[in-house]
């Protein structure tokens, strides 16, 4: 009885430790623990095993080659919404954002970086995922865009395909749609009914949410808490029903990242979102973070038609083949 007691406490204690990880990756603020998550691995790089045959996917930023800086945060948003809905497939596991952005961060990769011999199947190693997902989009024109992903094969760095699609910037949500089921066709994935209600339904279909959504996690990835969850309540006031902001808003709030707005006098819905600034200062004056919410110009690549220029600064996607065609020399 007694061995028996101590089995079912190093069971017990296996449990917890295998379930402990993945509580500290779930949400959308990276904590200290995602952290030194990222450093560990990294540190463990060399006994990393194979991850041949594993049906994980990991989904980068997408990159903004071309257009008004104003949608820089859509390379962020492009990469939640289609994460989102590959995350509904039952027999594909999706990397958590977070755990992507602090290997980013902590291996200071740049976006012109990620396009370096080598620098895929690296992440690809460290997130233990069998394909990656990135891309890039532009918008060459006044309200319109194009957007091409591009999916690798990790462990031998091999370009799978590069769906694209293009049309009105205010299509961009029908357009993700399109990109996604072309991107499960080329995992060579059979949806169930369930699964295609389910990826059939939309993150939100509000362009303006979506922006404030992509600025206030852009924003806690920084650190920049309270402009984070100033973004997050801008995204909740333009789409009530925008459940990841108002998860990653309740998340900052939990982990005392902010302060939680007071809903004592009954000023309704509305009066609480525009009290967001106000609280907003509190937290800036306490951190000694930024107001500014400006996104720096060098986000945004210039198109050029010089292919020396072109390959020097375009920062598409990451470690492709030599003999990749890329979307300039089309």
């Amino acid at each position: 009885m007694k061995r028996l007691s101590v089995y079912l406490v190093l069971i017990g204690i296996v449990v917890v430790w295998l379930t402990v990880p993945m509580r500290l990756m779930a949400g959308q603020i990276i904590t200290p623990e995602v952290r030194e998550w990222a450093k560990e691995v990294i540190s463990q790089e060399g006994a990393l095993g194979t991850i041949e045959g594993k049906r994980t996917i990991a989904v980068l930023p997408f990159v903004q080659n071309s257009g008004d800086i104003f949608y820089s945060p859509l390379q962020t948003g492009m990469a939640v919404m289609i994460a989102t809905d590959l995350a509904k497939i039952k027999d594909l596991r999706v990397v958590d954002r977070i755990r992507i952005k602090a290997l980013i961060q902590e291996l200071a990769i740049s976006e012109s970086g990620l396009i370096q011999p080598g620098t895929g199947p690296r992440l690809g190693n460290f997130l233990s995922a069998g394909w990656i997902v990135g891309g890039i989009f532009g918008l060459p024109e006044k309200n319109m865009l194009e957007i091409e992903a591009r999916l690798l094969n990790t462990p031998n760095a091999h370009l799978i395909g590069k769906p694209a699609v293009q049309g009105a910037l205010m299509e961009i949500f029908s357009m993700e749609k399109t990109l996604v089921k072309a991107i499960v066709r080329l995992l060579d994935i059979s949806l169930s009914l369930k699964e295609e209600e389910a990826i059939s339904k939309y993150l939100t279909l509000n362009l303006d949410a979506l922006l404030a959504l992509s600025r206030g996690l852009e924003a806690s990835d920084r650190g920049q808490y309270s402009l984070a969850a100033s973004e997050f309540r801008k995204a909740l006031e333009k789409d009530p029903g925008l459940s990841m902001a108002k998860e990653a808003l309740e998340e900052l709030e939990a982990l005392n990242l902010v302060s939680p707005i007071s809903q004592v006098s009954p000023i309704g819905q509305r009066g609480l979102l525009d009290m967001g600034n106000e609280w907003n200062l509190l937290d800036d004056l306490r951190n000694e973070t930024s107001l500014n919410d400006s996104l720096p110009s060098t986000n945004a690549i210039k198109r050029t038609s010089d292919p020396a220029v072109v390959e020097a600064t375009t920062t598409g996607f990451i470690n492709l083949p030599p003999d990749f065609i890329g979307p300039y020399e089309r």
